[in-house]
């Protein structure tokens, strides 16, 4: 077996892994979400507001289900916690403002916060593996030292 296809195996699980967890983090930030629409923080901001602090929330319980089960628990916690604090923080202002630019032209709140979650999602798993995990290709185990089953 190559080291490409290892590698892509490797790939394939983790991306699993992290939808599963996105799937529970999700679900979480959807609650927390709706919590939120219904309190309405914000005159002017009412869905962009409770889509930036349930998305700031469920960050850290992302963090720590990514760090314990889809990529490699090894690594030292606190590095890789202000690193994927970076990238959602980052996403989370990019995905607001996309946020309040679909509600604003037409598309419903609900709509706008799955398309927001889908997209910024695919991104952040290759953001979080590259940087804040810095879990890369070349960092392959060869055939012969993988344990065998």
């Amino acid at each position: 077996m190559s080291k490409l296809r290892l590698s892509l195996e490797r790939l394939k699980k983790q991306f699993l892994r992290f939808y599963f967890i996105g799937f529970i983090t999700s679900t979480t930030c959807w609650f927390l979400y709706e919590i939120l629409y219904y309190i309405k923080l914000s005159d002017d901001f009412h869905e962009a507001s409770s889509w930036a602090i349930s998305y700031t929330i469920t960050s850290f319980l992302a963090h720590y289900l990514h760090y314990r089960i889809t990529f490699d628990p090894n690594r030292n916690y606190w590095p890789s916690l202000w690193r994927t604090l970076l990238i959602y923080m980052t996403a989370m202002v990019f995905s607001t403002i996309t946020d309040h630019l679909l509600i604003a032209s037409g598309m419903h709140h609900r709509i706008a916060w799955i398309l927001n979650m889908g997209g910024f999602g695919v991104l952040n798993f290759f953001l979080l593996r590259w940087y804040a995990y810095e879990d890369v290709f070349s960092e392959i185990t060869p055939v012969e030292e993988l344990p065998q089953k």
